[in-house]
């Protein structure tokens, strides 16, 4: 009987063995890998589906209580302004950005504001009591002067959205439009029949409105109600005299208006 040497008896042995050991070796790490979840590994070359998301807290809504004066807003109803004479709106809408709630600020959050319109959405943000809400009319400086036609579709600040506000000529968003008519008889006992057009924006016309209060937001969706006066913002404004500004021409106007921003604002 022919005996095989132990060498060739050992070297299948160890083959099978090192090639165990290589393709335990070359076996990928499996496990999450998108960078915003908790569980995030770095060292995981293999997503295996198993990320998992912190629970972004309970959605923030705006709602806007729309007045004139004492009265619902309604787009040609005639309403009194604070001398006593008859205005009525066609156009009234606004920017808003920089939403702070509490200590929480949503910094890329822009809201196009319309008396159209009765609630928006802002985004998450912790459940509980939130002391302080805080708001700029307006866009800030840096984004004010980016083209509009670079945004995204469907975002606030985008010129495909239907209500988009930006002079062409200048670089720059109009942070709050106001038209409509005005009774500019001397004895205030005409029609509301003279145009107004109110048009403000530029960098140093950015309004910041902060409202006292502490607000409690829980559950999937929270709203918090603002009332909005569209008569206040032309309060001790002189119609019969002043009333057109694209705040380049007739400047003193966009300040006036400007002035009276935070006081047309109150929590519900």
């Amino acid at each position: 009987m022919t005996m095989t040497p132990m060498r060739d008896r050992l070297f299948p042995s160890a083959l099978f063995a090192l090639f165990i050991v290589l393709a335990t070796g070359c076996e990928r790490k499996e496990g999450c890998m998108d960078p915003l979840a908790i569980n995030y590994d770095a060292e995981v070359e293999t997503d295996n589906g198993s990320c998992v998301y912190e629970v972004p807290g309970t959605y923030l809504n705006l709602r806007f209580n729309h007045r004139l004066g004492g009265v619902d807003f309604g787009y040609g109803a005639v309403a009194t302004n604070w001398e006593g004479r008859k205005v009525k709106f066609t156009l009234a809408q606004f920017y808003m950005s920089k939403i702070k709630l509490g200590t929480t600020t949503f910094e890329d959050s822009y809201l196009l504001v319309s008396a159209r319109k009765d609630l928006l959405g802002v985004g998450h943000i912790g459940a509980g009591d939130h002391a302080g809400l805080s708001f700029n009319v307006g866009v800030d400086s840096a984004v004010n002067h980016l083209d509009p036609a670079t945004w995204p579709f469907d975002h606030t600040l985008s010129s495909n959205n239907i209500d988009h506000a930006h002079w062409s000529w200048n670089p720059g968003y109009i942070f709050m439009k106001l038209e409509g008519r005005v009774d500019t008889t001397a004895a205030m006992d005409g029609d509301a029949d003279a145009a107004f057009s109110i048009h403000i924006g530029l960098d140093e016309l950015l309004t910041n409105v902060a409202l006292a209060g502490n607000m409690n937001v829980s559950g999937d969706t929270a709203i918090i109600g603002i009332n909005v006066d569209w008569l206040r913002f032309l309060d001790n404004v002189d119609l019969r005299l002043e009333r057109s500004t694209d705040s380049f021409n007739n400047p003193g106007l966009a300040v006036a208006v400007k002035g009276n921003i935070a006081s047309a604002f109150s929590l519900e």
